[in-house]
């Protein structure tokens, strides 16, 4: 047992002993033998035998000094032994023999201290038996009719708990038995936390024996009526976990700040905020609630810490019973398993629409994250009025356009939005939708998504797919017949292991909403010559390269290995511009990198004279302003190196325009840098203008290419083929315009194509 002692309690222990416990202790333990063999252990033990001592012997030089012999002197001295004979040599053989006369035990701290404890915890449990015997009598509940109730998941509402003491699991009933169920009318009552603004707990009693109390509203199941829903609404709040319940309201991360009971005919009753994050607790198919369960510290108060509801099977209520628990459906809330499942922002899932589960990010937590929900619509005739869907190249933000110019989205940001145009008016519907993560290092650009529609048009956002990578879907592969009706996600701040990035919030997790539809995917997956797809679909009919590729330099000095082989990663996705109708204004986007001044494109438009346009890459942008300085905030200042001042002071994208007044193109010029990358462009117009050569310089020898629209054939118009990859050095919206290559097309097979969406101002 002494094995067991903490070395300090052991050591005290053996401090006070007397001279046979500690003779015997120092036989029986090793350790005991170790402990009082040095010198130390007795000069301590002089000073707690006998403390007048320590002024004489502190102020004096005690080098050499032999403190067991000190210890027993001072011992026999004060039993007076010597006045009985005793002398030195008696003391020698009394040490020989491990024999000492210690006085009385002088008490150990660390003993005393847990006697203390002990001594508390009685009195404690004498005042909570005698509380327990004042309390006011209760009705005793049938242990039959809670045996086999069922209850829902047990879900945490207060993060964290409001105290982790003295709590155990509770239920907290309607009724008493089954008989009730026709005339009992419980009576729920509310109760605010004390000191602050957010609920504490829920209480239940019987019509007949209700005595009100501090509470902040009750709630009484109206006569043929009962309960079919609970939604508890919170809202975050800084976070402090080392208080306990009487705490304010700021102790806690998250809290409830209000709740809406629903039932079956009677209006719903809504007690505290409405908005928020949304929990919703709704009985399996098959049962009605009987009661609450959670964590309580005294009678029939349910804290919410963790809740749940408690059921029964419909099919044990009998005869009249069975009107009052079975009325009409309600349909203003999800039966959807995942409704219960997951926390919500601002609004619940609509009901009319399948949830489809989560793909995660491993360090998503479920039961404390928020989610925001994007319903696209809950009918075909909401889909028809859909025009465009944009996604951030931030990956802060998803967005949905409607033919009356109104939008709809989801995220913490819109601060560089790619468009792609549907044609929802014409019967063009998103069938799904492929998240795909990306285990970059840094964290940043986590996912890429891809919208494919009945079309067969491919809107990409993030990387392209490659051969397998498309596995996961939504809606899930499993789910057969259904079609994307909207998505949810969630957005948290992420911090990488070599940027901080923290600073910003990234996608977490992505779900979406279903639906059975008739619509359906025509045709296979279209790729180009390398199986990379088109964003968003070829060019219809006869087609042909022309020229080399600027950009993937294979017969070129190699920048990463000296391979003859493509650049240009499998991820990348293609598009083309339309280079034979006459145009309005061409704008081109770049944006910096992290590791030099370099500034790739990031996106290009060409608008054309029509109104119509065609676009890659971000098109409208809301760069976020540098806290304490009158300039936009570049995501470059991340990079855990020295950044240059001109990348901190300057913003991330650049923009220049060219107005072509109705002009075509007849060319362009492409500078090219040491290792076959794009650094500038200039496009050649019909009227003789040309663009500035915008872009940057990378200091070392450019290589100038001139390219004439002028082997085109009969029959067949200029084009521009334009790959989008990924660049390592972009930390947000790491994509660009890395390649671009002449290409023809067959007149009049595209005319009436819709590629982009027209509606964004840029």
């Amino acid at each position: 047992m002494l094995a067991t002692l903490p070395k300090e309690t052991l050591y005290d222990i053996l401090m006070h002993l007397d001279d046979n416990d500690l003779n015997n202790t120092r036989l029986a333990y090793r350790e005991a033998a170790v402990m009082t063999y040095s010198q130390t252990f007795w000069r301590e033990r002089v000073f707690v035998k006998q403390p007048w001592i320590s002024e004489f012997v502190l102020a004096a030089d005690t080098s050499g000094v032999d403190w067991l012999l000190v210890y027993l002197l001072t011992e026999h001295i004060l039993s007076r032994k010597f006045e009985q004979g005793y002398d030195e040599e008696d003391i020698a053989n009394d040490e020989e023999k491990g024999r000492w006369n210690i006085p009385d035990l002088i008490p150990i701290l660390h003993l005393e201290n847990r006697e203390r404890i002990w001594e508390s915890c009685r009195e404690m449990y004498l005042h909570a038996m005698k509380v327990k015997a004042e309390a006011p009598p209760r009705p005793e509940l049938k242990a039959a009719f809670l045996h086999d109730v069922e209850m829902t998941p047990l879900v945490p509402l207060s993060i964290p708990p409001y105290s982790d003491h003295g709590l155990h699991l509770t239920m907290a009933p309607f009724l008493n038995s089954f008989n009730d169920l026709q005339d009992a009318q419980p009576i729920i009552i509310v109760h605010r936390h004390k000191n602050a603004s957010f609920l504490a707990g829920i209480e239940v009693w019987c019509s007949e024996t209700f005595e009100p109390g501090f509470k902040t509203a009750e709630i009484q199941i109206p006569p043929g009526d009962w309960l079919a829903a609970v939604i508890f609404t919170g809202s975050e709040n800084p976070l402090n976990r080392h208080l306990d319940f009487g705490g304010d309201e700021k102790d806690y991360s998250f809290v409830v700040k209000g709740v809406k009971f629903l039932f079956l005919r009677s209006p719903s009753v809504q007690i505290g905020e409405t908005e928020g994050e949304h929990r919703l607790f709704v009985p399996r198919n098959g049962t009605f609630p009987v009661g609450f369960a959670g964590d309580a510290s005294k009678r029939s108060l349910v804290r919410l810490d963790n809740f749940a509801m408690i059921c029964h099977p419909i099919a044990k209520a009998e005869g009249a019973c069975l009107h009052r628990i079975t009325g009409p459906p309600v349909t203003t809330f999800s039966r959807d398993p995942l409704a219960t499942e997951y926390l919500w922002k601002n609004e619940l899932p609509p009901p009319e629409l399948h949830i489809e589960r989560l793909f995660e990010d491993p360090i998503f937590r479920t039961p404390s994250c928020s989610l925001e929900s994007l319903v696209f619509g809950t009918c075909d005739a909401d889909l028809a009025k859909m025009t465009a869907i944009g996604v951030g190249a931030w990956q802060q933000g998803i967005e949905v356009v409607y033919t009356d110019g109104s939008r709809r989205g989801i995220g913490p940001g819109r601060v560089a939005m790619q468009y792609h145009s549907i044609d929802g008016p014409g019967g063009e519907r998103i069938i799904a939708c492929y998240p795909r993560r990306d285990p970059s290092e840094d964290r940043m650009s986590w996912w890429s998504l891809r919208f494919i529609t009945n079309r067969n048009r491919h809107f990409i956002f993030g990387d392209g797919p490659f051969e397998s990578s498309d596995t996961d879907r939504l809606p899930r592969k499993e789910n057969h017949g259904r079609i994307l009706m909207g998505l949810y996600g969630h957005w948290g701040r992420i911090s990488g292991p070599k940027l901080q990035t923290d600073v910003i919030k990234q996608l977490q997790a992505i779900g979406g909403f279903s639906a059975y539809h008739d619509k359906f995917i025509r045709g296979d997956m279209l790729t180009d010559e390398a199986d990379r797809f088109w964003c968003p679909s070829p060019p219809r009919g006869v087609q042909r390269l022309i020229g080399p590729v600027f950009g993937d330099p294979v017969n070129g000095e190699q920048r990463f290995n000296n391979k003859d082989e493509s650049e240009l990663s499998h991820y990348a996705s293609v598009a083309w511009f339309d280079c034979s109708r006459p145009l309005k204004s061409i704008r081109v986007t770049f944006c910096r990198t992290s590791y030099d001044q370099r500034m790739p494109m990031a996106s290009l438009v060409f608008n054309y004279s029509d109104g119509t346009s065609k676009s890659i890459g971000p098109t409208e942008f809301n760069p976020p302003q540098d806290p304490g300085f009158w300039r936009e905030w570049c995501p470059c200042r991340l990079r855990p190196l020295a950044v240059p001042a001109v990348m901190i002071e300057s913003p991330h994208y650049k923009h220049f325009d060219w107005d072509l007044n109705g002009a075509y193109l007849t060319g362009f010029t492409v500078y090219t840098g040491k290792y076959g990358d794009i650094e500038r462009l200039r496009f050649l117009a019909s009227d003789g203008s040309k663009t500035d050569t915008p872009g940057y310089r990378s200091g070392y020898k450019e290589e100038k290419h001139t390219v004439e629209f002028k082997d085109i054939r009969d029959g067949f118009s200029p084009a521009l083929k334009v790959w989008y990859d990924h660049d390592g050095g972009v930390f947000f919206g790491a994509r660009i315009i890395a390649a671009i290559q002449v290409m023809e097309i067959e007149k009049g097979r595209n005319d009436e194509l819709i590629e982009s969406f027209s509606g964004i101002t840029t």
